[in-house]
């Protein structure tokens, strides 16, 4: 029934949300990690009083720090005094909701799923084709110049091209005016786009969001950001949300200000700032009792036009980031790609960074994304840790060798968290194979590479560089492949297919590594007195995660050095290991240092339990002296952890949120 329903709706233009159902069918449901909380908190959007513009030079500039500082920090802001009447906004409001309220013939003369067309009637993003549908309809139509564009606009209701035009031409000369104010803030003047944004495109879009019976479920518009260089929008209620990038990429929702207009930095002022000012990802979210009508007026330059950064902004320490690109690119990227699911961004197409970052182009210098502050800054000559080195030939011998190296083991877990072992089972063949398959993926050229890239860490397959690339404040010096291994057939299909043997030797490596790890598990859980098999299952059947990390090793205090001992592995204990043992054992912190002369290639395989399962301290090891020291996680939880928080900057740390204080 659910599937007819959403079949009827792309073939008469009747959508289930014009529908009135009683509940949301499936195909408009997001997954359950991108839907609202509808208890977002409130944005502190900044208010930019327009007036000052008009006063003289030392307002005008105080005005123009308001939205230099509004750019940087949220990527969009409220304007007031902006010079258009309330009753030219109600009047516009009004009529697009006489418009969406007209008989269905009569909206579906402008019913198209051609992205291109310049009055386009539709619902959700791209009607039929979307996996995903979304809880709105929306007229859009084109409308700089006004008189070349009005006649094609809607006859009925009578009143929608006059006050809808009356509208659009306010809010062209205003997006004129905030143009010039926005290149003045970059440093490039007031009349740096004045010309080509008074030529250029307006996109008139209305939308409508009815109301939904279960508005948790859906979206009235998923997140993406404008491709524009402004978009402002004019909305009847609040149901807007913005992702606070600063506050570890969380949503909050844009209060409703009567009277005030919300002005987005798009995608096109990003990269003419070459990345100084980020454009706004926002969505739309819904309610069960009444209609939201908004209307966003998209400004860019003219439709072939390609806006590039600005070259007063490109420098040795400030390189092009961004490709050049056209609102007709974007139109024909829209056509050919379902970007309702989130997946695939265009702006992530321009960026020149993605997947060549600095350390992939080999600059002469470290641009100053990348400098860590002076007190985290390594000294290049710390001294050698004396980190144990366990033989696990012993596990073979006898019951009495085996003890020895169990005591080894705790002990190096008491003291260091970290230890090597030698003898391990795995031939030095399979290491060497390893170690070259990731050096040969590393070599690809940069297009291999961006099949796989993404800043999404609960993905299973993910290369990057840094950490999030985009996101972190700081960024470092690395490149990364990150994917699940097991149970290895699983996932092996999902690995990359280039260089050709990357699947068959890192498979390799992966099965014995994963073998050695339910080993070493059970004998740290022996060495904790709980038994050797008290994980075995949990691990052999748990996640394995493996991605290229380099180590530095801290003990006492100093930072020491991990010495390399040729064909031996490192073997952290990690935070699940700490948690289990209820403190006993401590994880090892860690960080990677760099060198001037040679590449450095590690692989780093990860182990845990299942990615849902739970880890909390051992009972055994809880008693009157040893309360319970921390809370219960999965891996599943330090991947949400990470998703929205900036952990680069070393001010917050996951297990710091487990301890029970």
């Amino acid at each position: 029934m659910e599937i007819d329903m959403c079949f009827q709706c792309f073939n008469t233009g009747q959508s289930a949300q014009e529908k009135g159902p009683t509940h949301v069918p499936k195909c408009y449901e997001v997954p359950s990690s991108e839907r609202p909380s509808l208890s977002s908190p409130e944005a502190q959007i900044p208010v930019v009083d327009l007036a000052g513009l008009r006063m003289g030079p030392t307002h005008r500039l105080a005005v123009i720090e308001s939205i230099g500082q509004a750019c940087k920090r949220f990527g969009c802001y409220h304007v007031v005094n902006h010079g258009i009447d309330q009753s030219i906004l109600d009047k516009a409001l009004g009529a697009a909701d006489e418009f969406f309220h007209l008989p269905a013939d009569e909206k579906l003369k402008f019913m198209s799923k051609d992205v291109h067309k310049p009055v386009r009637y539709g619902t959700s993003l791209k009607d039929g084709v979307d996996k995903i549908q979304f809880w709105r309809v929306f007229l859009k139509h084109y409308a700089n110049p006004l008189n070349d564009w009005v006649q094609s606009w809607p006859e009925n209701p009578p009143a929608y091209r006059g006050d809808m035009g009356a509208y659009s031409s306010k809010v062209q000369k205003l997006a004129v005016e905030l143009a010039g104010a926005t290149t003045e803030s970059l440093g490039l003047g007031s009349k740096y786009l004045s010309e080509k944004m008074e030529e250029g495109m307006q996109v008139i879009t209305t939308n409508c969001y009815p109301p939904c019976p279960q508005p948790r479920l859906t979206l009235g518009l998923p997140p993406h950001s404008d491709y524009s260089c402004l978009t402002i929008l004019l909305q009847s209620s609040p149901g807007l949300e913005v992702m606070d990038m600063q506050d570890g990429g969380s949503w909050k929702l844009v209060p409703y200000i009567s009277g005030a207009l919300l002005v987005h930095i798009g995608d096109h002022f990003e990269v003419l700032s070459n990345g100084l000012y980020k454009s706004v990802v926002h969505r739309a979210v819904l309610n069960s009792q009444n209609t939201r009508i908004s209307i966003a007026s998209f400004h860019s330059k003219g439709l072939l036009e390609k806006m590039e950064p600005a070259l007063e902004l490109v420098d040795a320490n400030h390189p092009k980031a961004y490709k050049g690109s056209s609102f007709k690119d974007f139109l024909d990227f829209l056509s050919a790609n379902d970007v309702g699911q989130g997946k695939i961004c265009f702006l992530d197409t321009l960026k020149i960074n993605t997947g060549q970052s600095a350390q992939e182009r080999k600059l002469s210098h470290v641009p100053e994304c990348y400098e860590v502050p002076p007190s985290q800054q390594p000294t290049l000559n710390s001294p050698q840790a004396q980190v144990p080195v366990v033989d696990l030939a012993g596990f073979r011998i006898s019951p009495i060798h085996r003890s020895a190296v169990i005591q080894s083991i705790r002990k190096a877990c008491v003291h260091f968290g970290i230890f090597q072992v030698v003898n391990h089972g795995i031939d030095q063949t399979v290491l060497n194979k390893a170690l070259g398959a990731v050096d040969g993926f590393f070599r690809l050229p940069a297009n291999e590479k961006l099949k796989i890239m993404s800043n999404d860490v609960h993905k299973p397959v993910r290369y990057g560089t840094s950490l999030k690339d985009g996101v972190d404040k700081i960024q470092f010096w690395r490149v990364f492949l990150k994917l699940y291994a097991n149970p290895l057939e699983n996932w092996v299909q999902s690995w990359p297919e280039n260089p050709p043997t990357y699947r068959e030797n890192m498979g390799a490596y992966t099965s014995k590594v994963q073998k050695l790890a339910v080993d070493l598990a059970g004998a740290i859980t022996e060495s904790l007195g709980l038994g050797p098999t008290y994980l075995s299952d949990k691990i052999g059947e748990g996640m394995q995660d493996s991605l290229g990390l380099e180590i530095v090793d801290k003990q006492d205090g100093p930072w020491k050095l991990v010495p390399n001992i040729n064909g031996a592995l490192v073997v952290h204990i990690g935070d699940h290991f700490e948690v289990l043992s209820n403190g006993l054992y401590k994880s090892v912190v860690h960080r990677a240092i760099v060198n001037s002369q040679k590449t450095r290639i590690s692989i780093a395989s990860l182990h845990s339990l299942g990615l849902d399962e739970k880890m909390e301290p051992a009972p055994e090891l809880e008693d009157a002296d040893h309360p319970k020291a921390y809370k219960e996680s999965s891996f599943k939880d330090f991947l949400d952890f990470l998703s929205v928080n900036d952990i680069g900057q070393g001010k917050i740390c996951f297990l710091d949120t487990l301890k029970i204080v």
